[in-house]
């Protein structure tokens, strides 16, 4: 019995080996789609981080101006 599931094993590597379903241009094709959503990906993210920092950055430098125009406001009625 176990000599058949040898033989079984043996045959089943034969085949897997021969078994032409999947050439190399479609297995490079496949790998350069999955690449290509893997980079808009990242330039997406990249895109969203950068935004979202330059919102903050804009924010900020908009409270630093109305707290310095508040305090020249309050420097000259005085």
């Amino acid at each position: 019995m176990k000599k058949l599931f040898i033989v079984l094993a043996f045959a089943g590597a034969l085949t897997a080996c021969n078994n032409d379903s999947s050439s190399s241009s479609d297995v490079q094709d496949s790998l350069n789609k999955s690449l290509d959503s893997v980079e808009k990906a990242r330039k997406d993210s990249i895109e969203d981080s950068t935004d979202r920092v330059k919102e903050r950055i804009d924010n900020s430098f908009e409270k630093t101006d109305s707290a310095n125009k508040a305090l020249a406001d309050s420097t000259n009625k005085s």
